[in-house]
């Protein structure tokens, strides 16, 4: 995702400095990745409910929509390779894409955190085990830990 990018953007700056069009400055890194992940939470604030999750189906890994329909993430995307991992993940994205495929077009994955923090209504679970968002993400925690996230959201 934005880790690939920064690698690009490093190496297109090589680039620049190797041909003489820029200099080769540092700038201090102060916790990058803390960064990255306040960024991709503002992407799924600005994105919701452009929001999907992956799910295991049989040996492959299938994203699905709020409705249950089956998106595919496009090859070109830098989380196709991501997405084929055996875990439950959340992705944001800006555009669906009918082609041969149902494809997802500029994919963000984002933390359960991100979701619960900035995206639909939430609910508690009946058996306080968890919390739901808008009727269909679902997300295992204490009640004590669902509480806090409501209290934060107010």
């Amino acid at each position: 995702g934005l880790e690939e990018v920064r690698s690009l953007r490093d190496q297109f700056k090589a680039h620049l400095v190797g041909a003489g069009f820029a200099e080769d400055v540092e700038l201090p890194v102060v916790n990058s990745r803390a960064k990255v992940e306040v960024l991709k939470g503002l992407i799924c604030a600005g994105l919701y409910p452009n929001v999907a999750q992956t799910a295991r189906s049989q040996d492959r890994c299938v994203i699905l929509d709020r409705d249950g329909s089956q998106w595919f993430c496009h090859p070109k995307s830098v989380n196709f390779r991501t997405l084929a991992a055996p875990r439950k993940r959340y992705i944001a994205y800006s555009m669906r894409l009918q082609t041969t495929k149902q494809f997802l077009m500029d994919t963000t994955l984002v933390a359960p955190i991100a979701l619960l923090l900035f995206g639909g209504n939430l609910r508690l679970t009946y058996d306080r085990t968890g919390i739901v968002m808008d009727r269909w993400l679902r997300f295992k925690c204490t009640q004590t830990a669902a509480l806090c996230v409501c209290a934060l959201r107010k």
